[in-house]
């Protein structure tokens, strides 16, 4: 394989930053797991049980559902076990 030199994009610190800003927002709690563990933290903190409180287990066990279904079948989906339906033309 032929090697080249990498194409050079004009950038000033503007722009790096505005990359920088895009990456961090990716890292940052996609999903909302670092709101649930606050919510997590006050149940434990508070025993009296609230409507309020119902609403963030049920959260957790959509969560943890969540979870169990991402381990579980999107695995075997991408495996190409052979499982999934093909089309021909």
């Amino acid at each position: 394989m032929i090697r080249r030199n990498p194409t050079l994009i004009p950038m000033d610190d503007n722009d790096v930053q505005e990359i920088r800003d895009v990456v961090n927002k990716g890292k940052v709690d996609p999903e909302g797991n670092e709101a649930l563990a606050m919510r997590m933290k006050k149940l434990a903190d508070n025993p009296e049980f609230t409507t309020a409180d119902q609403k963030m287990l049920d959260m957790m066990r959509m969560w943890k559902e969540r979870e169990d279904h991402e381990r579980t079948v999107l695995p075997a989906e991408t495996s190409g076990s052979g499982s999934a339906m093909r089309f021909s033309s």
